[in-house]
C-alpha cells in the first residue's frame, strides 16, 4: 500500500509470449506511484510487459478493479455486487484463451475462487479484518482450501506462503507469514 490509500496486491497467471520488458515482479511498484486505481491501471497498461501478472488494486476513493494482464493484453474486472475475488486463473472472456496453467491447477484455483466468493457473499455488509482472517484460513474444501498447506497437492510446494488483509486508507494491513492457520496476523501501520 502507498501513503495515498492505493493498495496493489499481485498473484500469478499464466500465459504464453513472454519477452524482453518491463518485469512482473515490478508491476505493482509501478502501479503504487500512482494514486488511484484508474491512473495505476493506465500506468501498468502503458510498459511493454515482459510477462503476464494479475493485480487486485483498491484505492482511497472506494474504487476496486483487478487487472489480468499478459505481455500483449490486459482484462479490467470489476467487483460484483461489492465483492472482488481472483485466484490464479484467467477470468475476462477476452483472455480465457490464453490461459496455460494445467487443467487440474485451473480447476483448483476456479474451486479457491468460488469458496472466496461464497465466503464473502455470505459476510456482505459484515467483513471486517477480523472476519477477513477466518476467511483467509479456511480449509473447508481441502485439497482445494483458501489456506494452502505443505503436503495438499503431492509432489508440488505449491503453499499459502503469505496472507495478507489491508486496509489501503487506513494505512494498515496485517500480515501471516507461512499458512494463516498456522501463523499468526501481525497488523504492519504506515507512518
Amino acid at each position: 500500500i502507498n501513503d495515498r490509500g492505493l493498495g496493489v496486491f499481485a498473484n500469478f497467471v499464466t500465459c504464453d509470449g513472454w519477452r524482453l520488458g518491463f518485469p512482473r515482479y515490478l508491476f505493482s511498484r509501478l502501479a503504487l506511484t500512482r494514486d488511484t486505481v484508474d491512473d495505476a491501471i493506465t500506468a501498468v497498461r502503458g510498459v511493454r510487459r515482459a510477462s503476464s501478472r494479475n493485480l487486485i488494486m483498491l484505492d482511497a476513493h472506494g474504487i476496486a478493479a483487478d487487472l489480468e494482464t499478459t505481455p500483449t493484453s490486459d482484462a479490467r474486472l470489476d467487483p460484483t455486487d461489492g465483492i472482488l475475488t481472483h485466484a490464479n486463473h484467467y477470468v475476462s472472456p477476452s483472455l480465457l484463451a490464453e490461459e496455460r496453467s494445467p487443467e487440474k491447477s485451473v480447476a483448483n484455483s476456479r474451486a479457491r475462487q468460488d469458496r472466496m466468493s461464497s465466503l464473502l457473499a455470505e459476510r456482505r455488509g459484515h467483513l471486517d479484518a477480523g472476519m477477513m482472517e477466518e476467511v483467509l484460513r479456511d480449509r473447508a474444501c481441502y485439497p482445494d482450501a483458501l489456506c494452502r498447506m505443505p503436503g495438499d497437492a503431492p509432489g508440488s510446494d505449491i503453499i499459502t506462503f503469505a496472507s495478507v488483509i489491508a486496509e489501503p486508507s487506513e494505512g494498515r494491513m496485517r500480515v501471516a507469514v507461512g499458512p494463516p492457520n498456522q501463523h499468526p496476523y501481525v497488523e504492519h501501520r504506515l507512518e
